[in-house]
């Protein structure tokens, strides 16, 4: 699990870059295909996100629930 922690890490600022040119294609490029490819880019890094966040919040809800029984 902290492996896969480590690796939603560094790939954060990669999705993030795709995510904000996903932006740009959306809106300037006619192309269908360029268009559907950055949305689902997009999606892609909305559940990357999500994930990484969800899994942190889980962890931390974990750790505060044994710290409080360790202190009782």
């Amino acid at each position: 699990m902290e492996k896969y922690n480590k690796l939603l890490i560094i790939l954060i600022p990669i999705y993030l870059y795709f995510f904000v040119q996903g932006f740009y294609v959306v809106i300037y490029k006619e192309s269908p295909i360029a268009r559907i490819m950055a949305i689902i880019g997009m999606l892609g890094f909305t559940f990357l996100l999500t994930a990484f966040i969800t899994t942190v919040l889980t962890r931390n809800k974990k750790e505060r629930k044994e710290n409080q029984n360790e202190e009782r």
